[in-house]
């Protein structure tokens, strides 16, 4: 004959049985908790992303460096500077260079974009000492783009960074 377990050990085990559960409860929400605050670092990274010229809008901040190697003026150049895109194929901006060390101040400029759903894109811009300017560029994460000047003879690289007010 089997006798019953004394009362304070079926307690016990109840207690270690619902402390068990209890454990388990606040594991599960836990994770759950864990997982909705991950969910939306993920959902940004999504490797299909579609652009249009939508994707590029606001103001950014941008450098230029590189060399001209044939033409106009041999040499090194480089450029800061301020554009907007209106997210329609249209851009407008200012500008401060050096060519060859020869510094331009208070330039402007006006040009239009092209951007195709795998977020690459093609340009242009007329800057008011008459240069014109074109370029193949990537749309970088939701803040920037890359690009290159495909003039001949240009050997020049430009990265913008979207400005936070914008």
């Amino acid at each position: 004959m089997i006798e019953a377990a004394p009362k304070h050990i079926i307690d016990c085990v109840v207690f270690i049985f619902n402390l068990e559960d209890e454990m388990i409860r606040n594991l599960q929400m836990g994770l759950a908790l864990l997982a909705s605050l991950m969910a939306p670092m993920y959902a940004s990274a999504d490797p299909l992303r579609s652009c249009d010229n939508k994707s590029l809008h606001g103001n950014y901040g941008y450098r230029l460096t590189g060399e001209t190697v044939v033409g106009g003026q041999p040499g090194p150049r480089a450029a800061v500077g301020r554009f907007s895109a209106d997210g329609h194929g249209n851009v407008t901006g200012t500008e401060t260079k050096s060519q060859d060390g020869t510094i331009l101040t208070g330039l402007t400029f006006t040009g239009s974009y092209n951007i195709l759903t795998d977020c690459t894109g093609t340009g242009a811009v007329t800057i008011s000492d008459g240069e014109t300017r074109n370029f193949n560029f990537v749309i970088v994460e939701d803040d920037g783009l890359i690009a290159i000047q495909t003039d001949p003879g240009r050997i020049v690289t430009i990265t913008a960074t979207k400005q936070k007010d914008s």
